[in-house]
């Protein structure tokens, strides 16, 4: 099967909740936030969430049918001197 990586954006917001609480169910230890805490999030926050900028975006991998089957999280640090470095977390496929 082939997959696709690209930026996620709001239009991915149904596609990107969906698999996030997923995750969380799936893979409770492999996550800081736990499925309750976000259970209650809506489409409309996830949107939000998904919200690119320079230091801060999630990739998500695509199946041939258009399907969203992996995420991960990127997030630059703040500091000028530790702008090189960066977290990757959320990660899911």
């Amino acid at each position: 099967m082939k997959y696709g990586v690209t930026l996620l954006s709001a239009s991915d917001a149904n596609q990107y909740l969906a698999l996030k609480l997923r995750a969380l169910q799936e893979e409770p230890d492999m996550f800081a936030l736990s499925f309750e805490e976000y259970a209650d999030t809506s489409v409309a926050e996830a949107a939000q969430q998904l919200m690119a900028t320079a230091d801060s975006f999630v990739l998500g991998a695509f199946s041939q049918s258009n399907e969203l089957v992996g995420m991960v999280e990127f997030h630059r640090r703040g500091l000028r001197k530790l702008r090189h470095l960066a977290l990757i977390s959320g990660m899911y496929v």
